[in-house]
């Protein structure tokens, strides 16, 4: 049996500032072996990049949902991971285009896994984060934070380029998507 959370909540920083929660997630149950999940994460304060960050885990999730099935070879399961990002972010430039909004204002991470049995396939972009726990009892980092070298964010538009995609080796008995506010909070590094 496969247990599911997802909690997304308004940071301190937006509180304060009264700026709209620009974290989203999305989690599908395929059956009883495979769960989908993605987490994103509107880039900056950009004025729709929570409406990015909604869309990017919606479609993400739904085309994998959809497109991954039992007999998908390693290689047919993360090209599909791939196309989903890239569907992903088709989707965010053509709401912006209906809306006659600037795409800039659509920036976004996305972090997204296929939990299967015990194996876990990814695709990452930006600086949100993965975390598996191995059937050993041991955490394990799986994506690093893709930033810059003054600390900003290469969001999903950068495309290919700077996406990244695996599968864990490790049997795998958990899984934690996070976005920066808490995957920076669990790295901290005291001096």
């Amino acid at each position: 049996m496969i247990y599911t959370y997802g909690i997304t909540k308004q940071g301190t920083y937006h509180i304060k500032n009264d700026l709209v929660c620009q974290d989203a997630h999305n989690i599908i149950r395929s059956d009883e072996s495979r769960v989908i999940a993605a987490v994103a994460d509107g880039v900056g304060s950009e004025m729709y990049s929570d409406i990015a960050s909604k869309l990017a885990v919606k479609v993400s999730t739904e085309y994998c949902s959809e497109n991954i099935k039992e007999e998908n070879t390693d290689e047919e399961i993360l090209e599909v991971i791939k196309d989903s990002f890239s569907l992903a972010q088709s989707e965010i430039e053509k709401y912006a285009n209906e809306k006659g909004h600037d795409l800039d204002q659509y920036d976004t991470t996305l972090s997204l896994v296929v939990y299967d049995n015990d194996t876990v396939y990814y695709g990452q972009s930006g600086d949100s984060g993965i975390i598996v726990l191995n059937s050993e009892g041991l955490y394990k980092k799986v994506t690093e934070q893709q930033r810059d070298e003054d600390g900003r964010v290469y969001p999903l538009y950068f495309g290919e380029e700077k996406w990244e995609f695996g599968k864990i080796s490790d049997s795998v008995a958990s899984v934690l998507l996070a976005t920066d506010g808490i995957y920076d909070i669990l790295f901290v590094v005291v001096e």
